[in-house]
């Protein structure tokens, strides 16, 4: 009796997709062929023969948040976005270039909008550009942000940041109330 049996090859990550946690994620190959299409791999679970499947459609903060719990890893995005956030909450930080001023411009928006709730097409709109050209905040409608890079990076940043600093706050209360508690 002759039995074939697939071999998995590897998890082939497609890191060229915005966010890095696709280095660590990726389709899953037997013998050359790609299987289970729709479904992502992690690569680190892979290495120690432990299969962690997500749908295509998971969330990449679902999948940072599996580095983070079950391999302890850190992404680089997170201290970018942490700094570029800092940035935003320090009132003395001036940028140095004409993209870090456009950078800072849409996290502001972005927690003003998250603080006021505006949508980010107010900040976007010919007034509010006509507002910030008038104050002398930007010089032309080219350095302003636009309502994507308001509602997507922006908030992005936004998000993980204030979503790490608010578990690192919870995990320090839990550690007291244990405290207490004995």
């Amino acid at each position: 009796m002759n039995e074939s049996v697939a071999v998995i090859d590897e998890i082939v990550c497609s890191g060229s997709k915005r966010s890095p946690v696709w280095n660590y994620f990726g389709s899953m190959f037997s013998n050359g062929v790609k299987v289970n299409e729709g479904m992502n791999y992690c690569k680190l679970c892979f290495e120690v023969n432990k299969t962690t499947t997500y749908n295509e459609s998971t969330s990449t903060t679902t999948l940072l948040n599996h580095l983070r719990k079950v391999h302890k890893v850190e992404l680089k995005s997170e201290e970018k976005a942490e700094k570029k956030v800092s940035e935003v909450l320090d009132p003395s930080y001036v940028p140095k270039t004409a993209a870090e001023k456009k950078s800072l411009l849409a996290r502001r928006s972005g927690l003003c909008m998250s603080t006021e709730v505006k949508p980010a097409a107010f900040f976007a709109s010919e007034g509010f550009k006509d507002f910030l050209t008038q104050y002398k905040i930007i010089s032309s409608d080219d350095e302003a942000p636009c309502a994507q890079t308001i509602s997507g990076p922006a908030l992005d940043d936004l998000f993980i940041t204030v979503h790490k600093r608010l578990i690192d706050k919870l995990s320090i209360l839990c550690r007291a109330f244990r405290i207490f508690e004995n």
